[in-house]
């Protein structure tokens, strides 16, 4: 058979190729949106912190501890409860927890200054959410005004993960609250 024959053949295409072609169209569509993800997460500054994080998501709580460090150092005062089970979370999420985390904290230090006190609280839940809590008062009646710098950022993130966020301002003071759904995106 010339030529010819293989145009006869390709006119009547095997159904299982079908099925292969439309296997290979979802993997590589999953592959593609968590790549987003991820390009979307590494996008700001990628920092030393990152690059642990992304070997090892296990790394989140010592990569936290080291953003509340940061903070202190600065003169702000840090109540924070970092839920242990962080450890299990996939690097997607992990990396949106801490830039989430770095994001307020650079905002709190920047616009509230020396002597805020801040309450930081990650955790997951028994389903695998995870939740970012960080309020902090506003001292000696300090403007909330600029907080939202990088918050475009932040949202496009958290929205990349599936999650929510929720920020604006609070009592006396400013909060930001945002919920990861379970394992990522679906």
């Amino acid at each position: 058979g010339g030529p010819h024959s293989v145009a006869a053949s390709a006119a009547v295409p095997d159904p299982r190729v079908g099925e292969v072609l439309d296997d290979v169209h979802g993997s590589a569509t999953t592959a593609l949106a968590d790549l987003r993800r991820l390009l979307a997460a590494l996008r700001a500054d990628p920092g030393r912190d990152l690059g642990t994080l992304m070997t090892d998501p296990g790394d989140l709580p010592a990569a936290l501890a080291a953003v509340v460090e940061r903070a202190e150092r600065a003169g702000v005062k840090v109540d924070a409860e970092i839920g242990a089970d962080l450890t299990r979370l996939d690097a997607v999420r992990a990396l949106t927890v801490l830039r989430l985390v770095q994001e307020g904290m650079t905002n709190v230090v920047k616009h509230a200054g020396p002597g805020t006190a801040v309450r930081l609280e990650v955790a997951a839940d028994g389903e695998g959410r995870v939740r970012v809590e960080l309020a902090n008062d506003l001292p000696g009646g300090a403007s909330p005004a600029g907080s939202g710098h990088g918050l475009p950022g932040m949202r496009e993130r958290v929205e990349l993960a599936g999650g929510t966020l929720a920020v604006g301002p609070s009592g006396d003071g400013w909060r930001l609250a945002a919920l990861l759904p379970a394992g990522g995106a679906a």
